[in-house]
């Protein structure tokens, strides 16, 4: 089975972003921490948070999700 992405026109980027790095800052965790627990390069986090990065696969958001205690549709702004 290959990769699963959301739909580019589904995707909030900046909502994701914002956040992305409000969770981050709330729990204490840096870019290194976050990479790390959810098995992606710290490179990876912080072209997540800049918006050099486009929005990650579903696999990604879920593993991201877990790592900061919320859920995919909070993170994505599909819910608030």
């Amino acid at each position: 089975m290959g990769k699963v992405f959301m739909p580019k026109k589904a995707f909030k980027s900046a909502i994701f972003r914002s956040r992305l790095k409000m969770l981050m800052e709330k729990s204490g965790m840096t870019q290194k921490e976050l990479a790390k627990r959810a098995d992606v390069s710290v490179s990876y986090i912080s072209g997540l948070c800049t918006g050099c990065v486009e929005g990650p696969s579903v696999e990604v958001l879920c593993r991201l999700s877990l790592a900061l205690d919320t859920t995919p549709s909070y993170l994505t702004g599909f819910e608030s």
